[in-house]
């Protein structure tokens, strides 16, 4: 009798057990991301690239970039929106805050041996990166946290409350901004002395806070200095077309001015 309930509950625990793992291996695969599946983005990547091979090499076989760039990790800001004829022109480097701190070496990289007269340091007016450090970040990951945690030496300032949280955040970002091109004419003084390197900082502005238009870039740093009127009588602006210089200085009224004289006739 035990021998017969016995063999009964192992088999009842034995049907338990095979119904259950038919189960699991009917539950549905995740998806990297909803609504398009790997294979579709990995497609994507290799046509784009059969695409442009041919461009490529023969683009490769002339001079080296001639930007180094440290961008903010964010997608909407592009290589494409930097440079129109990209291909070997560009040495990018990218992490959270656009931060020179997290890619010294990478930068050193092309400053030092590729040679590239630019040093170009853009973060975005409406940085996530930013948003999230001005936020509260505890909830992210250890490696994010760690990342963030150093932006606490160039906003470090205090800011004032009244501020509406639009304006807060591009403060941040400029003085991120200054920070970082402060930290490049430290590391590379040799070069810019020598005339042979512009450390260059500037804001892609994803909100038009500068009114000069959404999505342009707005050169307010460079080598240092922050004026907007000084910056547009430097030597390396003086062949820039006179349209163009609408585009330097932080001052959020020279958007405004120059939209004015453009339609103005004389």
């Amino acid at each position: 009798m035990q021998k017969t309930i016995t063999a009964f509950v192992l088999i009842f625990f034995l049907i338990c057990a095979s119904s259950t793992i038919g189960r699991t291996e009917m539950r549905p695969v995740p998806k990297y991301r909803a609504g398009i599946p790997p294979f579709e983005v990995l497609a994507n990547i290799l046509q784009s690239n059969e695409a442009g091979s041919g461009q490529t090499a023969k683009k490769t076989k002339t001079r080296g970039p001639c930007l180094t760039w440290l961008a903010d990790a964010d997608a909407r800001l592009q290589t494409q929106s930097i440079l129109q004829n990209r291909i070997n022109q560009i040495f990018p480097v990218r992490n959270l805050g656009n931060q020179l701190l997290l890619s010294g070496g990478t930068v050193d990289y092309g400053v030092r041996y590729l040679h590239t007269p630019v040093l170009l340091i853009t973060g975005v007016s409406d940085s996530k990166s930013i948003e999230a450090f001005i936020d509260g970040y505890d909830f992210l990951t250890p490696d994010i946290r760690q990342d963030l945690d150093h932006l606490h030496r160039p906003l470090t300032s205090k800011k004032q409350q009244t501020k509406t949280k639009k304006k807060m955040l591009l403060d941040y970002v400029e003085d991120n901004i200054d920070f970082q091109v402060t930290q490049a004419v430290l590391r590379y003084g040799d070069r810019i002395k020598s005339g042979r390197l512009a450390v260059i900082g500037s804001v892609f502005d994803s909100t038009n806070s500068y009114d000069r238009g959404k999505n342009r870039l707005v050169i307010i740093n460079v080598n240092g200095e922050k004026d907007g009127k000084k910056l547009k009588r430097l030597k390396l602006m003086s062949m820039l077309d006179k349209n163009l210089l609408q585009y330097v200085g932080r001052d959020k009224k020279a958007g405004v001015r120059s939209q004015k004289t453009e339609g103005r006739s004389d």
